[in-house]
Order: C-alpha cells, then structure tokens, then sequence
C-alpha cells in the first residue's frame, strides 16, 4: 500500500430545482473522468435477483458538461445538504 497518495472526497447530495430538470442518473465525478449510475445508487428493497446495475465510462466532453450542470455558477440543481469532506 502507497503511503504517500494521498486522497480527497468531497461528496455532495443534490435535488431536482422546482420545475427544474429531472434528476435522474448518478454520476460520479472527477478531474479527470466521469463514471455514469444509469438506475441510481438508493438500495433495492425488492429483492430481485434481476436488477442489475451497469456502470458507463463517460469521454470528455460529457465530463466537462455534467461538471457545469453540477458544480457551476449555472448549476441544473440544488444543493440538499452542506457538503461533505473525506481525507485520508
């Protein structure tokens, strides 16, 4: 294990802005990538042993738009909670 990585999330739980655009997919977001939860990421309290969950690896184009219709001043949504910072 490198020691010398260090690691920064900041997590950030957002809602649908009245009459707003419909918020749907997760995205996980980074400098450098962006990884797309087509169905979400709540819990399945149905039990079936046939939902799936695939995860897509989106280019850089789609990076840079969810980045604005998440984190700039033009942002589609609105912030549900204060931010949440892990360090390690």
């Amino acid at each position: 294990m490198r020691h010398d990585v260090k690691l920064k999330i900041k997590l950030i739980l957002w809602k649908k802005r009245e009459h707003g655009q419909e918020l749907h997919n997760r995205y996980l977001l980074t400098e450098a990538f962006v990884v797309a939860f087509g169905t979400g990421l709540d819990q399945n309290n149905k039990r079936s042993p046939y939902v799936t969950h695939d995860l897509h690896l989106l280019d850089g184009a789609k990076l840079s738009a969810h980045c604005r219709e998440y984190l700039g001043s033009l942002a589609a949504f609105d912030l549900a909670a204060k931010a949440f910072l892990i360090q390690a």
